[in-house]
């Protein structure tokens, strides 16, 4: 089968709602400040805020740099500082202030959270699941936070566990779009599609314009035997998104098992247009010349998949065939 079970980027890490910047120093700091230190650096800390405001983020980061040279305890301008470098690309530097606020105030759970966003970035999941550990034990009402630690469990292999995460977000959020789409892929992974088929309805519910979500909804009507609703699925999904490439190479193997070969092959090409290195549309696209006796373009073609990164089991079997003639 050369139906894509899955897209490459499906799942989302969510840092919308704690990259606000905190507005004050807390009432623990400003009691521990004297009084001309806080002038300074309260002036610097609200100047830093403004100028964010104002879309001057590189002059936010110098007034928070001068708000800590002041007073180096003020846990709120490390984590806003971590924010605006972070957003800024200099995502080392936001992990070292998000450390720093997390030194200051242990508590603070969005400050675990936004550290764990970047671990994640960098690839380090396990610093990261640690991150959202902690996180979800300080505010265990955070959907977010259940969220994102289940993406990252789904990404170590974990899939039931990322599951029951998924599962404690919509408890908490039950509108939460992206929770109930990568519960649809967990459960789509796991071969439950009439489950994942549930999921990504309610996904597609909240939120109609999600390319991914009826692409996936089509993979899990194909596996249930519902090819008219598959077929639907992709083509909405291309309607939104016009080059989705995966969803183009799906069309196409479903149209070469009806035997419609003309269509077939030119869902395939578009999927190749679209995405050259897309390993599964040339593997389709060579079954479809092999059935046509066009011998010679299905061998380029399975060599060709083999090169960009296909493994199937049957695709030595197919180059010997196409190319041994």
């Amino acid at each position: 089968m050369k139906i894509i079970t899955s897209i490459l980027i499906l799942l989302f890490i969510d840092c919308s709602s704690p990259s606000t910047l905190k507005k004050s120093m807390t009432r623990k700091e400003i009691s521990e400040t004297n009084k001309e230190e806080l002038k300074s650096d309260s002036y610097y800390f609200e100047s830093a805020f403004e100028k964010n405001k104002q879309g001057d983020k590189v002059g936010a980061i110098e007034d928070y740099s001068n708000a800590i040279k002041l007073n180096p305890t003020i846990p709120n301008a490390y984590f806003n500082r971590g924010i605006l470098k972070s957003q800024l690309g200099d995502k080392k530097g936001a992990v070292a202030d998000y450390t720093n606020a997390i030194k200051i105030n242990s508590k603070d759970s969005e400050a675990y959270y936004n550290r764990g966003v970047i671990r994640t970035y960098f690839d380090d999941l396990k610093g990261a699941l640690e991150d959202y550990n902690q996180a979800i034990s300080i505010d265990p009402k955070n959907p977010t936070f259940y969220y994102n630690r289940g993406t990252v469990k789904y990404t170590l292999g974990d899939k039931g566990s990322a599951i029951d995460d998924f599962n404690k977000a919509v408890g908490i959020d039950p509108n939460y779009s992206n929770a109930y789409f990568n519960r649809g892929i967990a459960k789509n992974d796991l071969k439950n599609f009439k489950e994942a088929l549930i999921d990504f309805n309610r996904s597609i519910e909240i939120d109609p314009t999600k390319s991914d979500a009826y692409f996936n909804r089509g993979v899990a009507k194909y596996w249930l035997a519902d090819i008219r609703g598959a077929l639907k699925d992709y083509d909405r999904s291309i309607e939104i998104d016009s080059k989705n490439s995966p969803a183009f190479n799906n069309l196409c193997w479903i149209k070469y098992e009806l035997k419609q070969y003309k269509t077939a092959l030119s869902d395939c090409e578009k999927a190749i247009n679209i995405n050259p290195e897309n390993f599964n549309a040339y593997h389709s696209r060579g079954s479809i010349r092999l059935t046509l006796r066009d011998i010679k373009g299905a061998c380029k073609d399975f060599k060709k998949a083999k090169e960009l990164g296909n493994v199937d089991k049957d695709i030595n079997k197919k180059i010997a065939k196409a190319c041994n003639r």
